[in-house]
């Protein structure tokens, strides 16, 4: 997954080259409620479930109270990300439960 759809699929190509022919790209945008959808509907398609999702992207948007991570002994560097991973994962498994109780 990349936000950059190109840069993903240079990606993807090097590796497929490298002896991994199971690789998929599918483009993503943690910052973006659409793009979050999209790929859960491309994984409940495709593979039918999640096993892990790794939120290497950095991007948060967020403004951090500096104080609280601290007292947590967390850098405040890495709240942002957390909590894009947090939001993220919430949308994903959201969507998740959405289609597993339409199906009864």
């Amino acid at each position: 997954m990349a936000r950059n759809e190109n840069r993903g699929k240079e990606a993807t190509s090097k590796l497929h080259q490298s002896g991994l022919s199971n690789v998929v790209f599918h483009q993503l945008d943690v910052l973006d409620t659409e793009s979050i959808k999209s790929l859960a509907k491309f994984m409940e398609t495709e593979f039918g479930r999640l096993d892990i999702l790794v939120n290497n992207a950095g991007a948060s948007g967020v403004v951090v109270d500096e104080d609280g991570p601290r007292a947590l002994n967390v850098d405040p560097a890495n709240w942002g990300s957390l909590l894009t991973l947090y939001k993220t994962l919430s949308k994903l498994f959201h969507w998740f439960n959405v289609r597993l109780q339409e199906q009864g």
